[in-house]
């Protein structure tokens, strides 16, 4: 064939696909299948094949879909979509272990693409795999490393895989020690502790918290070895070679609110230990024991937490304990100002829940994920000037849902807690989000500033914590 045939059918190729995808827009499937095949016919190009593939999949004829869909990735081996479009075949087919098998692809394909990692987490999040797979280990790691995923919903796979990971093995039977003195004796046979610095079990301590009792009891009594080590004379078992595992560990116990117990003899070499960070001339060469001691306290309420967070930005494999330890939290105490009351909070159970949530912020969640409209709200569009109230907004997860849902909406967000304020007004300056006022008030005195009438009024998991919960509810 002469070069001006091939660019003559090359050219007509294009322009049949072209009026293929206009077919495709107008839902004139019959059309858009005649183009496809004309443009194939012409010079066979992957967006051809793959949007053919995926009128056969609408059509209900998987084989010929994955045909298709295979011709295109031979022509463009990076094509992701018609992996994730496999994939999905799969998936509907009840082929679960194939349809990972297409998504893992689809990652390789596009590893930047967050939304072929949310589809693999939907695929295995609650999985609990019987035989162990690197290749399954190495994608649950990069979903976590990439930041824009929602781990916690990782934990059971994760959890399966972590115990049966033959690097894990020697861990896995350190969980089984009951109390420390047994732990103890157990660990000290270990020969290589390596694996506490395996990215997959840091980035698991990282991004998740287990309700696993044995694991918790395992990570508390490592915990207690760990000061034990630091404040013993003479030979140690773990320095700073172990920073990465014990930042991650720090981490978990900030996300878990430091609930792991603290007996009185911690206690003492917990005292001497932050005693050593605090008169350190040079931060940068105690990271281990600050790290150390982000175990067992929050580090953004110490008076040198801008020095803490100076120290660490400098280590690049702090990165994670350094944003969530001290950056977020030392944003929300600056957040704190920006946040006014509308109302007094009342004495007795307002302020004794005000207390709670103060000190304990709930949930502490990380990422905003896009939602579908629940169906009570079908009549409002995302293009409606709304007013909306969130009453008891907590930490935002709810307003900040809402906002994104109805981005013209004029969303007020109140919660007792000026702490947990700050912390969804963050997530909401992260994510762009600027229709959402946040203010401290109490739900049982809002009648008495808010005359307004709201379209939409949200309260989830408020009511219960009053005294009298028909008042607040009559009130809103």
């Amino acid at each position: 064939m002469s070069l001006h045939k091939a660019d003559k059918k090359s050219e007509e190729s294009k322009a049949y696909y072209q009026e293929a995808v206009s077919c495709i827009k107008k839902q004139d499937f019959v059309n858009a299948e005649k183009n496809l095949l004309a443009s194939i016919n012409r010079h066979p190009s992957a967006d051809a094949y793959h949007n053919l593939g995926v009128l056969r999949f609408m059509q209900g004829k998987a084989e010929e879909a994955l045909q298709h869909l295979h011709s295109a990735v031979m022509i463009d081996p990076a094509y992701d979509e018609s992996y994730a479009t496999g994939m999905r075949i799969m998936r509907q087919q009840g082929n679960i272990p194939r349809a990972i098998e297409y998504c893992a692809m689809a990652i390789k394909a596009a590893p930047a693409k967050s939304a072929h990692k949310a589809e693999f987490i939907s695929l295995i999040g609650n999985m609990k795999f019987m035989a162990f797979s690197p290749d399954i280990k190495q994608l649950i790691a990069l979903c976590m490393e990439s930041g824009d995923q929602d781990s916690e919903r990782l934990q059971n796979a994760w959890m399966s895989l972590y115990r049966l990971d033959p690097l894990h093995a020697p861990l896995v039977n350190l969980a089984k020690q009951e109390d420390f003195k047994t732990f103890e004796k157990a660990m000290g046979k270990l020969k290589d502790l390596a694996p506490l610095n395996d990215r997959f079990f840091t980035l698991g301590l990282e991004n998740m918290g287990f309700s696993d009792l044995a694991f918790e009891r395992f990570l508390t009594h490592l915990r207690h070895l760990l000061l034990k080590d630091f404040s013993a004379n003479g030979t140690k078992k773990f320095g700073p070679e172990y920073l990465p595992f014990v930042a991650a560990l720090a981490t978990y116990c900030f996300y878990t609110e430091f609930i792991f117990h603290c007996g009185e003899e911690e206690n003492a070499w917990l005292n001497d230990l932050q005693a050593k960070v605090e008169s350190s001339p040079n931060l940068s060469e105690e990271l281990y024991a600050l790290c150390l001691l982000g175990c067992y306290r929050p580090l953004h309420k110490h008076p040198k937490a801008q020095d803490f967070l100076e120290a660490c930005e400098k280590r690049p494999e702090l990165k994670n304990f350094t944003l969530y330890v001290l950056r977020q939290p030392l944003t929300e105490q600056d957040l704190r100002k920006s946040i006014p009351p509308i109302t007094d909070i009342q004495a007795g159970t307002s302020s004794e829940v005000q207390q709670q949530y103060e000190e304990f912020p709930y949930p502490r969640w990380r990422i905003l994920l896009n939602v579908k409209k629940p169906e009570a709200l079908a009549q409002f569009k995302e293009t409606d000037d709304l007013k909306i109230l969130i009453a008891g907004a907590g930490t935002g997860k709810e307003a900040l849902v809402y906002a994104k849902l109805f981005p013209k909406a004029d969303i007020l967000a109140i919660d007792l807690s000026l702490t947990s304020l700050s912390y969804a007004r963050r997530i909401a300056i992260e994510n762009n989000l600027s229709n959402v006022t946040f203010r401290q008030a109490d739900i049982l005195l809002l009648g008495s500033v808010l005359k307004c009438e709201y379209d939409i009024i949200v309260s989830c998991w408020v009511l219960h914590h009053l005294r009298e919960p028909e008042a607040g509810l009559g009130i809103l």
